[in-house]
């Protein structure tokens, strides 16, 4: 989803971080928003039994810690690059300057916050109502209308279960279960 933010983060400071590395954890202090550049970035939070569970995985075009910047808050989640990431970074202060010298840019900014909103009702609606083959049918589903059917291929089945809140033994399982389905 990329809704046009260069001209937002123009005066920003760029930021590279290698694949695995953490660009903000949760709980933590909002000191900057970013726009990715380049690369993929796991948005997840951690159970206190070490379960992961993968909220997001956004790439060029896209922003993230808007949340905490904005209201003021703690991050909601943690940042961890996918693969290596470029990223454009603005401060507290940079970006509500922004915002106040182009209001257009607001309304950018409200898009993404509402599309992420949309995402997390979903998420929710799956694993309160849906199975594992349920629930990964439509991540290959949501990951074919963005055009993102190599990602797919890319994850581990490891990766795919805290997208889908499962285990890697049950993707396992579903996968077989939706090849077989497309065979017959």
């Amino acid at each position: 989803m990329d809704l046009g933010f260069a001209p937002l983060f123009a005066g920003g400071s760029e930021a590279a971080h290698a694949a695995g590395e953490t660009i903000f954890t949760y709980g933590s202090a909002a000191r900057q928003v970013y726009l990715i550049l380049r690369g993929r970035v796991r948005i997840g939070r951690l159970s206190p039994d070490g379960r992961e569970l993968t909220l997001a995985v956004i790439g060029p075009g896209e922003i993230l810690g808007e949340v905490a910047l904005l209201d003021g808050g703690e991050r909601t989640a943690e940042a961890v690059a996918q693969t290596d990431v470029r990223l454009i970074g603005l401060t507290r202060a940079q970006f509500h300057a922004a915002i106040a010298a182009h209001p257009e840019n607001a309304l950018r900014v409200i898009a993404a916050l509402c599309q992420r909103l949309r995402e997390a009702d979903r998420l929710a609606e799956e694993m309160t109502f849906c199975g594992v083959k349920e629930r990964l049918s439509s991540l290959i589903n949501r990951l074919a209308e963005k055009k993102q059917d190599a990602l797919l291929a890319e994850l581990t089945h490891q990766e795919i279960a805290e997208m889908i809140g499962t285990s890697r033994e049950s993707v396992t399982r579903a996968m077989a279960e939706l090849r077989k389905e497309r065979t017959q």
